[in-house]
């Protein structure tokens, strides 16, 4: 025989051989490639399931959101969240029109610079006081001043919240007006 000969039937000898790890190899790779395909599968379910309840929670919080803001924007007592330096941050329309000013001009104003001057100074006090003590305070009857600088008879309860790391004070304004009118003429 050849050295060609010789050289043809070892290559077809081995061949066989090469072939069938070959085959092995390639059925080893598509197991492992089936297996990783069916575990990105289901990681991607899982993702869209997730993404599916982050949506459903987004929306219910934009829903309570809504919810809420109607609720302090209809709500015919006068609302007011302000830090407790008296820096208003947020009023609804019902104090907006229980003490004249503008929308823009109330959120410009200080809690205790509504008050008259001579109970503004010693009802801080004790309101604060309270506040650090029980995290609430009132309710108190006292007077707001009007834009117009009149007097208006109101009645005021706080609590202290918690948003974002800080501290706030949500008050209540009532406008006790009528009762008053109402005690006096009775």
């Amino acid at each position: 025989k050849s050295n060609l000969e010789i050289s043809l039937e070892a290559i077809a000898e081995h061949g066989d051989v090469f072939e069938s790890q070959l085959v092995a190899v390639h059925d080893l790779l598509e197991d492992k490639v089936a297996k990783r395909t069916q575990e990105l599968a289901e990681k991607n379910r899982q993702l869209q399931q997730e993404v599916q309840e982050r949506e459903r929670i987004a929306v219910a919080l934009r829903e309570s959101e809504a919810y809420t803001r109607t609720l302090i924007r209809e709500s015919l007592i006068g609302l007011v969240l302000c830090r407790l330096d008296g820096s208003l941050v947020e009023v609804n329309p019902a104090f907006i029109n229980l003490i004249g000013y503008s929308a823009e001009g109330t959120l410009q104003l200080n809690f205790w610079q509504l008050l008259p001057e001579e109970l503004a100074t010693s009802l801080r006090t004790q309101w604060l006081s309270q506040l650090e003590t029980t995290e609430r305070y009132g309710p108190y009857e006292t007077e707001y001043l009007h834009k117009e600088g009149y007097r208006i008879p109101v009645k005021l309860a706080g609590v202290i919240i918690h948003h974002h790391g800080e501290r706030f004070i949500w008050t209540n304004v009532d406008n006790i007006s009528e009762q008053k009118q109402a005690k006096i003429a009775l």
